[in-house]
C-alpha cells in the first residue's frame, strides 16, 4: 500500500466518545505521582485532532508522498517527534512489521496521538521541585487528554513507569484548571507542610460461589485491616462488594475478610499492605461459602 490520503488518515485517531472517567480519590490520585500547580509554557505538536491531522498531512505531502504506508508512517514519526524519540522508540520503530505495530510513536505513553506539554512550576506539592516539568496527554476528548492551553495554571497529576521518564496525565487523573481545583489543593498543602497523608484502602468483595459480580451474600463481610495492637474495620454494605478504610496512618497492615459460613477464596494482593511510601492500595477479595 502506497501513501495515499487514506493512509495518512490512519495516522490520525478518530473521535471517540467523551471521556466517562471520574478522577479518583484524591489519595488514590497523588500516590506514587508528581504533583504540582503549574503555567503551561508550551504544547507541542498539537491541541486538537484537526491540527494533528492538518500537521501529518502536511509532511506526509512533502516527505513520504508515493512510499509504503508503513514507510510513511515512521517517517511521519520521526519528523513530528524528532529527538523525542529514545533510541529503544526508534528501533521498535524500525522493528515494526505492520501498522498496528506503530499505533503508538512511544513505547511507554499508550496514546496514539500524545500531546507534549511543558510548564513551569509555581508550587510543587509532592514528588518534585520547583522550576520546570514536561508531561505527556492524549489529544482529543475520547482519549481522556487534558486540554492543556498556554498561560493557563493547571493542578497536574501525572505519573510514569519505572523504566521511563516521560511522566503522562489525564482528566483521570484529577489533572485540571487549578481555579476548579482549590479545594484539593488547599488539602495537598496541608498534607505537604505536615508531612501526614492519611493512607486508604478500597476494593470490594466478590461472590466466587455464584461467580457473579453482584450478589448479597456479600453483605455483611467485615474488612479488617490490623497494624499492632490497632484495628480498623469496614463492612460491605451493598450487593457490589464495596468498602474502603480510610484515616489510616502510614505502615503495614494485615488484613482479613470474614463472614460467619464463609472463608476467603482469593486474594488480589498479599495479606499484608504496606502504606508506608504510598497513600492507597486496592484490593479484591474472592469468598466462598463452606459445604455444610
Amino acid at each position: 500500500m502506497r501513501w495515499t490520503v487514506a493512509a495518512m488518515m490512519l495516522l490520525i485517531a478518530r473521535p471517540g466518545p467523551a471521556c466517562e472517567c471520574q478522577p479518583a480519590d484524591l489519595r488514590r490520585a497523588v500516590s506514587g505521582a508528581m504533583v504540582f500547580v503549574g503555567v503551561v509554557e508550551d504544547v507541542f505538536p498539537a491541541t486538537t485532532i484537526e491540527e494533528y491531522g492538518k500537521l501529518i498531512r502536511e509532511i506526509g505531502a512533502k516527505r513520504a508522498a508515493g512510499r509504503p504506508a508503513l514507510e510513511a508512517r515512521r517517517i511521519v514519526l520521526r519528523e513530528i517527534w524528532g529527538e523525542t524519540l529514545t533510541p529503544r522508540d526508534v528501533a521498535r520503530s524500525e522493528a515494526a512489521r505492520d501498522l498496528a505495530d506503530l499505533d503508538y510513536p512511544f513505547e511507554d505513553v499508550r496514546q496514539t496521538l500524545p500531546m507534549r506539554v511543558r510548564l513551569r512550576v509555581s508550587e510543587a506539592l509532592m514528588g518534585r521541585e520547583q522550576g520546570s516539568a514536561e508531561v505527556f496527554t492524549a489529544v482529543g476528548e475520547g482519549s481522556c487528554g487534558v486540554a492543556f492551553r498556554v498561560g493557563q495554571t493547571y493542578l497536574v497529576i501525572a505519573r510514569r513507569r519505572d523504566e521511563s521518564a516521560r511522566w503522562t496525565t489525564s482528566v483521570c487523573s484529577g489533572t485540571t484548571i487549578s481555579a476548579n481545583a482549590s479545594a484539593e489543593v488547599i488539602t495537598l498543602r496541608e498534607w505537604k507542610r505536615t508531612g501526614a497523608v492519611p493512607r486508604s484502602i478500597s476494593g470490594r468483595v466478590r461472590d466466587f460461589t455464584t461467580r457473579s459480580l453482584f450478589s448479597n451474600n456479600v453483605r455483611g463481610v467485615v474488612i479488617e485491616a490490623r497494624s499492632g495492637e490497632r484495628s480498623w474495620r469496614a463492612t460491605v454494605k451493598g450487593p457490589d462488594g464495596k468498602f474502603e478504610l480510610t484515616d489510616l496512618p502510614p505502615g503495614a497492615f494485615e488484613l482479613k475478610a470474614s463472614l460467619p459460613g464463609w472463608r476467603v477464596f482469593q486474594v488480589s494482593l498479599p495479606r499484608q499492605v504496606d502504606l508506608t511510601d504510598r497513600y492507597h492500595a486496592d484490593v479484591e477479595f474472592m469468598m466462598e461459602r463452606l459445604p455444610k
